[in-house]
């Protein structure tokens, strides 16, 4: 068994084709057909069987799947660890995510530095939900992820904090609360809350929050993104409580304004998480190292 007939298997299983396996990977069909016979004769069984819809998996080719990708990107990893200990440089892909709020305020920094320090570096990034991320994590569809979180203790990965994130809770400019010297839990009751969706930590330890405070305020909207949150804030529309990194800019050009909001520490970090399983890449390192050069409070 070697990678080129897990990769043609994978391809077969994929496109559900041998003839548009063999296209795409460049080889002729009975060159695909010869690496499926070795892979099943190795395992002494049937991993695939052809159908009136097209080739499909047997039930011993399902339980090669994830093993298979394992092999492979464990595979990748170990070529891009050797070459880049070989070169004395962080190079090799990588598969990061991050939530909407990271992607926009603190990664675009430590991306651009990484395309200037190490351009052997290529990163595959997508954005994401926490649970996603995790799961991504997990299966090993991702290296690493980005998360804006409460400390996380997360069973099979390796969490690292990289820098506390405060909220800044705002509203709009000339709101009755911004007068106030401070604000108590009673101020809320005439007032309407803007929330993140629900599986969103920065919601989650909020709300929290508020029902310390003894706080009942008189309704609330859910949005999914802080983008547009800030935007209804803007029009009047209530108060909610964003990561600081994301409303400077607004504070500073007074489109929005930050409330005397109780002295609070709402225990939230960027933090960079792994498979413990898998080995930190010279190239997943050199990303770590960097976002930590660049976000530690100087």
């Amino acid at each position: 068994m070697d990678s080129r007939q897990l990769r043609t298997f994978l391809e077969i299983s994929r496109l559900g084709s041998f003839t548009r396996a063999a296209a795409h990977l460049g080889y002729a069909q009975s060159t695909v057909t010869a690496q499926v016979k070795a892979l099943e004769s190795e395992f002494g069984t049937r991993l695939l069987e052809r159908g009136t819809r097209g080739v499909g998996l047997t039930a011993a080719g399902s339980a090669l799947i994830r093993h298979a990708e394992d092999i492979l990107r464990r595979t990748e990893d170990a070529r891009a660890h050797v070459r880049s200990l070989g070169a004395n440089a962080a190079a090799g892909e990588l598969r990061v995510g991050a939530p909407e709020t990271l992607c926009a305020y603190r990664l675009p920094a430590v991306l651009r530095m990484i395309a200037a320090r190490h351009p052997g570096i290529r990163i595959s990034f997508r954005p994401g939900a926490r649970a996603d991320l995790l799961d991504d994590l997990a299966s090993g569809a991702l290296d690493a992820a980005f998360l804006l979180e409460p400390r996380l203790h997360a069973g099979p990965m390796l969490v690292e904090a990289l820098v506390p994130e405060p909220l800044t809770v705002i509203a709009a400019p000339g709101h009755p609360l911004a007068a106030l010297p401070e604000i108590h839990g009673e101020d809320l009751d005439a007032e309407t809350v803007l929330l993140l969706d629900p599986s969103c930590a920065q919601r989650t330890v909020f709300e929290r929050h508020l029902a310390d405070l003894g706080a009942r305020y008189r309704s609330s909207m859910e949005f999914t993104s802080v983008e547009a949150v800030k935007r209804c804030v803007g029009a009047g529309l209530g108060i909610a409580a964003v990561p600081a990194i994301a409303v400077d800019d607004e504070l500073r050009r007074g489109d929005l304004v930050a409330l005397p909001w109780p002295a609070h520490d709402f225990g939230l970090f960027s933090q960079i998480a792994r498979h413990r399983d898998r080995s930190a890449t010279p190239a997943l390192t050199a990303l770590t190292e960097t976002a930590k050069e660049l976000w530690t409070p100087s």
